[in-house]
């Protein structure tokens, strides 16, 4: 989970949600030990969300987690 009250990595990273202005939309991001994001999601509905075993469990498999 990220805290970003400046929102200045929601920017850095374009997941600003410009219809509120003050949160990003909601993001995955799974990042390997050498610090290389190998998997990113983002989904501009907040009630969509990835399937833990369908999709973020391989996802970390893959990242070596």
């Amino acid at each position: 989970m990220l805290i970003d009250p400046d929102l200045a990595t929601t920017k850095a990273y374009g997941i600003l949600n410009e219809d509120s202005g003050k949160m990003a939309h909601p993001t995955a991001v799974i990042v390997n030990k050498e610090g290389v994001a190998t998997y990113v999601r983002v989904d501009v509905d907040f009630r969509v969300r990835p399937s833990t075993s369908g999709e973020l469990v391989p996802a970390l498999q893959a990242a070596g987690q």
